[in-house]
This record gives C-alpha cells, structure tokens and sequence, in this order.
C-alpha cells in the first residue's frame, strides 16, 4: 500500500512539475515580446526557435513506451555498469568521427571532395548510432536507477521518494543564443535554438543579431543539458560527468516547486543562484554515484607535494 502511494504521488508531482514549467515558459514569452527589443531578437531568431511544448509531447509518448518496454533494471548489476560504460565509450568515438567531419567539411574546397571524404566516416558512424538507440533505453533507466539509489539515500525529495521521478534521455538539448551588451557583461537575453543547426547557420544568426540589435555581442553555444522532464542529456562524455549532469538537471526540475525555480528568468542573479544550488548538488550526488557504482572510475587522490622549508629559498634583496 505505502509503495502504490508513494508511486501514485511521484506522478501527481510529474503532472504538476510540467503544467508549472510549461505555464512559466509561455508566461515568460508573452511578457518577453512586449519589449521592442525581445520582440525583435525572438522574430531573427524564429526559424529556429526550440519548441518546449512540441519536444514534450514527443518525449513523453517515447518515455511511456520504453518504460512499458523496459520495465525493470538492476543499476548494481556487474553486468548493467558494464553495459553503461561500454555505451559511453562508443557515445565518445561518435563524437570523435563528427568532430573530425565538421573538420574535414570545413577545410575541403569543394563539396565534392568533402562528401569522398567523409563518406566512410559517415557510414560508421551512422552503423554506431543504430548501436546505441538499440540500448539507449535500458541504459538510461540504469543511471536513471543509480542517481534514484543516492537520492533516496540522501533523503532529497519528498516523504522519502525523489520528487519528480529521475527521468532523462540522451539527446541533442537545444542551442543557447546568448545576447549581451558590448559594454558590460551581462546576459541581456537567452533564447533556446533547435538542436544540431549547421554552423553556418549558427555563425550567420550572430552576424545578423549583432548588425540588426542595438549594442549586442551575439554568441551561440551548447550546452550540456536541459531540464524539461524527462530531462536532456548529452552522451559524449565520461560517466562521472554524466552522473553528475544527470542529478544537476533533476535539481532544476525538483526546485521548479520552489520560488528559486520558478524565478529562474526573472534576474540573471536569480538564474545564478538556482545553477549554483543545481551544480553543487547535482556534483555531490554525482560524485556518491561513481564511487558506488564505478569505483574504478574514480580519480585518484592527488599525491600532496612535501612543503619544502623556506630557508632553502634565497632571501631577495631590495
């Protein structure tokens, strides 16, 4: 009776998180486009506007069929660790091949030769993608299990039971346009972009902010995750980054019951605070992660160098 209660309540808590979180978003853009200048950047930017409400609808329908799909994972198995880290290595070498394509796309001189040559680095990572969707699924429920493990250690959450459940999935999160002003620093405005937009599209939305805005330096950047739920999560990094992006985003999701979170675009200082709240949590519980579940992935301690006594050094004159 208490685990059906405790289950029932985690997705009352989902339901409210998301109906928040998409009501502050669409409440922060209407009161956006009443600036001149906001409504100006949001009308550059549109083509390639990140849609919130549209990616979670898509995510949610993929997260119930998964979740009916993968019903149940031992996170402390030998065998599911395995499987994670020997996901995460092929999540690298991906990144590796499109690193070395944008490279090659960019140095080449006609498309042409662009294309022979990235055609078998294409191929392969094409045939490591196939790979990993195959077991992207379980994977994540096995991380989505080892941060739930230290959440409910921790007692973070509500009545013992991590509020809203841990959810992610690996993708591509959206683009941030950053907009600043040229004589100070200071985030003027942020507006989330499509994910996986070509460079050059990139660079060209820069160079037309900063010729079609007053004082704007424009500057898009990716970034590593999002927290909508279920949250978004980049692969190509090691596990312990991993782990900790994992619970830094399910911070920002547990704090949307909060003023800290439900402010966060009200102030840069309010967005400071609530990503400095998220990375000192999201890090700890991280780090008590990999040292249960991958201990043999955990830096070795830093060998202290002896003082050496001061008489040794010369004593310098006047």
């Amino acid at each position: 009776m208490r685990q059906c209660y405790a289950r029932r309540l985690r997705w009352y808590w989902l339901l409210i998180s998301i109906v928040v979180l998409v009501a502050a978003v669409g409440i922060r853009k209407w009161q956006r486009v009443e600036d001149p200048y906001d409504a100006k950047a949001y009308a550059l930017a549109d083509p390639y506007v990140f849609s919130i409400p549209r990616w979670e609808i898509k995510a949610l329908s993929s997260e119930v069929s998964e979740r009916v799909r993968v019903r149940k994972v031992d996170p402390a198995a030998l065998s599911s660790r395995q499987l994670v880290l020997d996901y995460m290595e092929v999540a690298r070498r991906i990144g590796s091949l499109e690193w070395e394509i944008e490279r090659i796309v960019a140095e080449s001189e006609t498309q042409e030769e662009a294309r022979s040559r990235i055609a078998p680095l294409q191929h392969e990572v094409n045939q490591l993608r196939a790979l990993q969707e195959a077991r992207r699924p379980v994977v994540e429920r096995i991380l989505e299990g080892q941060i739930t493990h230290i959440l409910e250690a921790e007692d973070l959450g509500w009545l013992g039971q991590p509020l809203p459940p841990v959810a992610f999935q690996f993708t591509e999160p959206p683009y941030y346009l950053i907009l600043s002003p040229r004589d100070r620093i200071e985030l003027r405005l942020g507006i989330h972009l499509q994910p996986r937009l070509s460079l050059e599209t990139r660079e060209a939305l820069e160079t037309r902010a900063e010729a079609e805005l007053p004082n704007t330096s424009a500057l898009v950047e990716g970034i590593g995750g999002f927290s909508t739920w279920p949250t978004m999560v980049i692969d190509r990094a090691d596990v312990r980054w991993v782990l900790s992006t994992i619970a830094h985003e399910w911070v920002h999701t547990y704090l949307i019951a909060y003023p800290l979170g439900r402010k966060y675009y009200d102030s840069p200082d309010m967005s400071a605070i609530n990503e400095t709240v998220a990375d000192i949590v999201g890090n700890e519980i991280g780090q008590k992660a990999l040292r249960q579940f991958y201990p043999e992935q955990v830096p070795p301690t830093p060998t202290p160098t002896p003082a050496v006594p001061s008489q040794l050094y010369p004593v310098p004159t006047p």
